[in-house]
């Protein structure tokens, strides 16, 4: 059952990094840190013994707080999400490799965790970088700061919830990976329209 409870975590946190890169990693640091996190086996994982080292919890605190202000400035926030096109992936396939480094080989670790970065994690940030365009272009970015403190407050309830309401976990990775099929279905249906339209003419 803790299994379980790890793999959805693993979901939750890549799809929480699609939208905010550090924020998920560092309030479940801070979580770990007073030991309010409700999955006991992830206390035995290298991921939390790794960012609960004080030096490592101070970069990634300072690391957050510099990603959300720089967030709400208009301009900035969009070249930051052109720069963490990169970085997001990157973390979401470390964070959920070290999740569940404990439970699985090393090879099965690193299919799900690229799995997880290529499909939960892009679909976040291309359903964050979509909302963020039509709020640019139908308002000139000026409820942009206002989406980026949703967008701050959602991650943060979400991670909050699962790490201490652990019976949340499955449903809230359910609900991510069926977001995810949705909308991959919806850009190859796009997609394929696209193709069509293109050898008729």
């Amino acid at each position: 059952m803790e299994y379980l409870f790890i793999i959805s975590f693993a979901i939750v946190l890549a799809a929480s990094t699609g939208i905010r890169a550090f924020l998920p990693i560092t309030i479940t640091a801070l979580l770990a840190k007073f030991n309010l996190i409700a999955i006991k086996d992830l206390y035995s994982t290298p991921f939390i013994q790794y960012i609960t080292d004080d030096r490592v919890l101070l970069f990634l605190i300072v690391a957050t707080v510099i990603e959300i202000l720089s967030d709400k400035i208009p301009a900035v926030d969009n070249f930051l999400d052109g720069v963490y096109t990169v970085v997001k992936p990157v973390i979401a396939f470390i964070s959920s490799y070290a999740v569940i480094s404990a439970n699985l080989e090393p090879w099965q670790n690193a299919i799900i965790a690229i799995t997880l970065a290529l499909s939960t994690t892009s679909v976040s940030m291309g359903l964050k970088g979509a909302v963020r365009l039509a709020s640019t272009t139908t308002t000139a970015g000026t409820l942009n700061t206002i989406i980026s403190f949703v967008e701050d407050i959602l991650v943060s309830v979400k991670i909050l919830l699962s790490m201490i309401f652990i019976w949340i976990l499955p449903i809230m990775a359910f609900m991510s990976i069926l977001l995810t099929i949705v909308l991959i279905m919806i850009l190859f249906k796009v997609f394929r329209k696209k193709l069509r339209e293109a050898s008729t003419n």
